[in-house]
């Protein structure tokens, strides 16, 4: 269905979800102003998804939300989480902290490309690269209120270090992970999860194609135009 939309009904259709509540009691022309648009426009949308019209969409939203426990954020990526709350605490931890990332291996790739991305937009943000992550909690980690680490299986001992070492802190660090399984050791111990689609392995060297990978990337964009929508949001206030 996505692939349908164009960017700026993809953006609009992304303000929505995030705001049912407001939406509706707002109302369609409100809605249409604060997003630079036209009700027809919004109706349009509506009427592409397949609706009658723009409150049968909101409702049908509503809907889905209230009846499923793991939100999807969409089909391309499969991309989950166990709690739809975790979504708004991650993008508010993008608005109000400092992040350290980490990932290794091929993971690492990962994990440079999204540090490299928060830091375009202006959010404070250091990949951690070879170093020793206690000293990191001892010294200029102090400053950081957020760690995202990025693991395939779910169970790299260096993330698990990571976390060994920011909980034993006197900080209270925010623990995010992006991992291709529901269960495993990095989740357990995460205070946001998101589950990505993808093949699990325990070889260092991946051997099998995989979109984890491509995955996480995806859907770290999708992330990006929830969090630009909140803080466009913000700045209107």
């Amino acid at each position: 269905m996505k692939n349908i939309l164009k960017k700026e009904e993809e953006e609009l259709l992304n303000y929505i979800k995030l705001n049912l509540d407001n939406c509706l009691k707002m109302g369609i022309a409100k809605v249409a102003e604060l997003n630079y648009t036209s009700a027809a426009t919004i109706v349009r949308l509506a009427k592409k998804l397949g609706y009658t019209g723009y409150i049968d969409m909101i409702y049908s939203f509503k809907n889905k939300i209230d009846k499923k426990s793991i939100l999807k954020i969409n089909n391309e990526t499969k991309y989950s989480v166990r709690n739809k709350s975790e979504i708004n605490i991650f993008i508010n931890s993008l608005i109000d902290q400092k992040i350290a990332v980490f990932g290794e291996d091929f993971s690492g790739i990962i994990g440079k490309y999204i540090n490299n991305r928060l830091f375009s937009l202006g959010i404070e943000s250091q990949f951690l690269d070879c170093i020793d992550s206690k000293l990191f909690f001892e010294g200029i980690g102090k400053s950081y209120s957020a760690i995202i680490l990025i693991s395939n299986t779910g169970e790299s001992k260096k993330c698990l270090d990571i976390i060994k070492n920011a909980k034993n802190s006197k900080k209270k660090y925010l623990i995010i992970s992006f991992t291709g399984k529901n269960e495993n050791s990095i989740v357990k111990n995460s205070d946001v999860s998101f589950n990505i689609e993808g093949i699990s392995t325990e070889d260092i060297i991946v051997k099998y194609p995989t979109p984890f990978y491509g995955n996480v990337i995806l859907g770290f964009e999708d992330l990006l135009v929830l969090y630009l929508e909140k803080k466009r949001k913000n700045n209107k206030k």
